[in-house]
C-alpha cells in the first residue's frame, strides 16, 4: 500500500505544474542576507548552498559572489522557518539538512535537486547541529547527546543506548565503521559505526567542531582558538594553536593534505578570524582578514574559498586563501541606518554614525550603490527629509541643518528653544515643518513652533500647556488642520493620552479621545478623516477625522511605521523576532510580508504603493518594486532548453495585467525588470535562482499610466529585451 502511495505522489508531481513564490523584497545591504549563516558547502565548481537563522537555505552559481533571495517562501521549498545548522551532500543534488526550534526538536529534511525542494525525512528530540552522510544510505545526526545512525536513507534510524554528557557539537566519519565526535571537554572514537563510542581525549576546553584528513590524521578546535592535532587515531594529541585572544574557532576545512582553514572568533568581543595553515596543520598563521562578525563555517573548490557566519557575513577568496574580501556588499560601516529619504525611484540618502559622528550616503541608481557624501555632523544623525534632488533636512536635537546641493554641504539654522529630540521635527513640504518638545528650567512645559520659511524662523503655536506635560506625536496635513497627542503625567499612576485637533493652525485644539496607562509616539495622517496613533504594540486607526477610533493589538512592539497612502502601509514589529507586516485597507487587517530575524528596521520610504525602501540596524538596506508582494511564477515546462529566450508579452497591447514567458537554459540567477521610455526602472518582477526552464510569470500595470514600456531579462550572460504597450 505504501509503495502505491508513494507512486501516485511520484505520478501528480510530474503531471503537475509546479507554482513557486518569490518575495518582492529584497536585499540591497548586508548582501546576500542579514540572517546569521550557519553553514556552506560547495556542491559543484560553482555551486554553493547555505544555511541558517529562520529558514534561511540560499544558493549562488558563480562562487559565491551573487546569491539567491533569502526573502523567497520556505514552505514552498517544502522547509519550515528553523534554525539549520549544517548540510551534507553526497553529490551535486542529493543532500541532507538539519534544523531545529528553540532546541526542542530536530529534524532532518533531504533534497535531490540541489536543495530547490526539501522533504522531511526524519524528527528527533533535542537539540542537533551535526550531520554526515557517506553515500544516500548511510548517514549520523546528532541530537542531544544521543548519535542516530540510518542505513536507509533516513527510513529508520538506531542510536547509541546510552546517552552522552553533553550536547554533540561535531562529528565525523571516514568510512561506514570509523568515526569521531566532540562536546564539551571530550572527543570520542567509535569503530563500529557509532553503536560504542571511547573517550580519545580530555582537556579543560569546550570543543566545537573537528576535521579528520584519515582515518588516524584530524584535528579539533574549539574555545581560546585551541586546535589540537593526533596522527595515531586520537591515541595521542598535540595543541597546534592556543590563541584566546580570537575568541572561539567554529569551523575547520583542508582543500589538500597540506593546507587547510580554520574559522571563527568573539561572539561579543574579538573579530571574526581566519587561520590558515600550509603544513598538515602543524603550525597556523592568522590571516590578515577579520570580520566584525563571528565565522561560522567555511568551504572550498578548487581555488574559491568561501566563509559565512553571523550577520548575514559571506567571505570569499579566488586564490586559495591568501587574499580575502566580503562578498556582495557596498561595504557601508556595519552600524544602525536611522533615516531613510528618497525622491524618485533612483535617487536617496541615508544616515548612520555614531555618538561622535553623522555620516550620510547617497544613492543615484536606486540602492544599488551607494556614496558617502557628507561625514562633518559632531553627532549621530536622527532624522533625514529630502524634498527634491537638492533641498533637504537633517535633525538632531534641537539643531535643523539644510542643504540646497544634495547633501553635499549643510548650514545650521537657527536654534529651537525648545529640548526636543530629533524625531520631534518634521517637515511637510520644503518650507513648512514643526517641532515640538518641551521649554523653561526645568524643562517643565510643552511647546510647539512653526516655520514657514525654510526653517529660518519659527513661531509659537498654541498648545494645551500643562505641569510636566509631553507632546510626544504630531501630525499635520497643512497650515490648518493637525492632530498632537498629549501626555500628563500623573505619577505615580502612571502617564495618560488626549489626542487633540485643530482646524484653524492650532489656534485652537479640541479633545477627541482620552486613554489612561498610554502613552502614544507615533502618529500619521494620510487626509482629514484616515489616521493612526500607535505605541507598543496597540494601534488607533480612524476613519473619520478622530471622532472614533478602531483599537488593535499588533504581534509585537512597533519600531517602524509608514503608510503610503490612506489604505497601504506598512508596520515594524518586534517580538522574538523582526517581522514586517503590510495592510491594503487602512490599517483594518495586517499580514506578514517577511521575517528580518535578529535585524530591527528604524524607518521606511516609499516614493508610491511599489517601491520602497526600509533601513534599520546593523546597516540593513531592503528594497521592493512591488510593494513587497509574492511573485508567482509557474514552470510550464521541465524540459531543458537549448537557449534562453524572452518571448512577447501576451496580451500586447494589454490592460491592465499581461504574462511574460521565459525559457532558463542554465541553472542561475534570473533577472526580469519592466522599464518606461526613459530606461527608470518601474518594477523588479523576478530576481531569484532559477532551475533550467520554461516559465511563465505575470504582471500588473493597474498603477502605470498608458504607454510604451520595456521588458529585460537577464540570466547569467544572456540580455534581451522587448516592448510592450499599455493602453487604459
Amino acid at each position: 500500500m505504501k509503495t502505491i502511495i508513494l507512486a501516485i505522489i511520484a505520478l501528480f508531481i510530474l503531471n503537475s505544474e509546479i507554482f513557486t513564490q518569490i518575495s518582492g523584497w529584497y536585499f540591497q545591504n548586508p548582501k546576500p542576507t542579514n540572517m546569521g549563516i550557519n553553514s556552506v558547502k560547495f556542491l559543484t565548481q560553482n555551486d554553493v548552498i547555505a544555511v541558517g537563522y529562520y529558514g534561511t537555505v540560499i544558493k549562488s552559481t558563480d562562487a559565491g559572489i551573487t546569491w539567491s533571495n533569502p526573502f523567497t517562501t520556505t514552505s514552498l521549498r517544502g522547509l519550515e522557518n528553523l534554525v539549520y545548522w549544517n548540510t551534507s551532500f553526497i553529490n551535486p543534488s542529493t543532500g541532507f539538512m538539519t534544523g531545529n526550534n528553540a532546541g526542542v526538536y530536530t529534524k532532518i529534511f533531504k533534497t535531490t535537486n540541489a536543495g530547490n525542494f526539501w522533504v522531511l525525512v526524519s524528527t528527533f528530540g533535542g537539540l542537533g547541529e551535526s550531520i554526515q552522510f557517506l553515500n544516500e544510505s548511510t548517514g549520523w545526526v546528532t541530537a542531544g547527546g544521543y548519535i542516530y545512525r540510518t542505513t536507509n536513507g533516513g527510513s529508520s534510524w538506531d542510536s547509541n543506548s546510552v546517552a552522552l554528557p553533553s550536547m554533540v557539537r561535531g562529528i565525523q566519519f571516514t568510512n561506514s565503521l570509523t568515526g569521531y565526535l566532540c562536546m564539551y571537554r571530550r572527543v570520542y572514537k567509535s569503530t563500529n559505526g557509532g553503536v560504542d563510542w571511547n573517550r580519545v581525549d580530555s582537556v579543560n576546553l569546550d570543543f566545537t567542531n573537528l576535521y579528520f584528513l584519515n582515518s588516524n590524521t584530524g584535528f579539533v578546535a574549539g574555545t581560546g582558538s585551541i586546535i589540537r592535532k593526533t596522527t595515531d587515531g586520537g591515541i595521542s594529541w598535540n595543541t597546534k594553536l592556543s590563541n584566546p585572544q580570537t575568541g572561539t574557532l567554529s569551523a575547520m576545512n583542508f582543500i589538500n593534505s597540506s593546507t587547510g582553514y580554520a574559522v571563527g572568533g568573539g561572539f561579543s568581543g574579538p573579530p571574526g578570524c581566519i587561520y590558515r595553515s600550509t603544513d598538515s596543520g602543524d603550525s597556523w598563521q592568522l590571516t590578515s582578514f577579520s570580520s566584525k562578525y563571528h565565522i561560522n563555517s567555511v568551504s572550498y573548490s578548487g581555488n574559491n574559498i568561501v566563509a559565512v557566519g553571523y550577520g548575514g557575513r559571506v567571505i570569499r577568496s579566488s586564490d586559495y586563501g591568501i587574499n580575502w574580501s566580503e562578498s556582495g556588499s557596498f561595504h557601508i560601516p556595519q552600524l544602525t541606518f536611522s533615516s531613510v529619504s528618497f525622491v524618485d525611484a533612483n535617487t536617496g540618502w541615508v544616515t548612520t554614525g555614531t555618538s561622535g559622528i553623522g555620516i550620510i550616503y547617497r544613492t543615484v541608481n536606486g540602492g544599488t550603490t551607494w556614496e558617502q557624501i557628507y561625514s562633518g555632523a559632531p553627532y549621530l544623525i536622527d532624522k533625514l527629509q529630502f524634498f527634491d534632488a537638492n533641498t533637504g533636512y537633517y535633525v538632531r536635537g534641537s539643531a535643523v541643518f539644510k542643504t540646497t546641493n544634495s547633501g553635499f554641504n549643510w548650514v545650521q539654522t537657527p536654534l529651537l528653544n525648545i529640548n526636543a529630540s530629533g524625531g520631534n521635527i518634521s517637515f511637510y513640504d520644503v518650507n513648512t515643518g514643526y517641532a515640538w518638545g518641551r521649554y523653561g528650567s526645568p524643562s517643565s512645559y510643552s511647546r510647539i513652533l512653526r516655520t514657514t520659511n525654510g526653517a529660518q524662523s519659527w513661531d509659537t503655536l498654541n498648545c494645551v500647556y500643562g505641569i510636566c506635560t509631553d507632546v510626544p506625536a504630531l501630525k499635520f496635513l497643512n497650515i490648518n488642520t493637525g492632530w498632537i497627542c498629549v501626555s500628563y503625567c500623573t505619577y505615580p499612576m502612571g502617564n495618560d493620552s488626549r489626542i487633540f485637533k485643530t482646524t484653524n493652525a492650532g489656534n485652537n485644539w479640541t479633545e477627541q479621545r482620552y486613554d489612561s496607562g498610554i502613552v502614544y509616539n507615533i502618529m500619521d495622517f494620510k487626509n482629514v478623516n484616515t489616521g493612526w496613533v500607535m505605541r507598543g504594540s496597540r494601534i488607533l486607526s480612524t476613519y473619520d477625522g478622530g471622532n472614533t477610533w478602531l483599537s488593535q493589538q499588533l504581534p509585537g512592539t512597533v519600531y517602524a511605521f509608514h503608510m503610503v497612502n490612506q489604505s497601504t502601509g506598512w508596520v515594524d514589529t518586534w517580538s522574538y523576532g523582526d517581522r514586517l507586516l503590510k495592510t491594503t485597507n487602512g490599517g483594518i487587517n495586517w499580514r506578514l510580508q517577511i521575517d528580518l530575524g535578529l535585524t530591527g528596521i528604524t524607518e521606511m520610504k516609499f516614493i508610491n504603493d511599489n517601491t520602497g525602501w526600509a533601513v534599520g540596524s546593523e546597516g540593513l538596506v531592503i528594497k521592493t518594486t512591488n510593494g513587497g508582494e509574492l511573485v508567482p511564477i509557474k514552470e510550464i515546462q521541465s524540459e531543458v532548453p537549448q537557449s534562453y529566450s524572452l518571448s512577447q508579452n501576451y496580451p500586447n497591447p494589454f490592460n491592465p495585467t499581461t504574462h511574460f514567458r521565459i525559457r532558463i537554459a542554465e541553472y542561475g540567477l534570473v533577472k526580469l525588470t519592466v522599464y518606461d521610455v526613459l530606461g527608470k526602472e518601474i518594477q523588479v518582477i523576478v530576481n531569484q535562482q532559477l532551475s533550467p526552464g520554461t516559465y511563465e510569470v505575470g504582471f500588473d500595470g493597474s498603477d502605470l499610466s498608458s504607454g510604451v514600456y520595456f521588458y529585460t531579462l537577464s540570466a547569467n550572460v544572456f540580455a534581451e529585451s522587448r516592448k510592450m504597450v499599455l493602453i487604459k
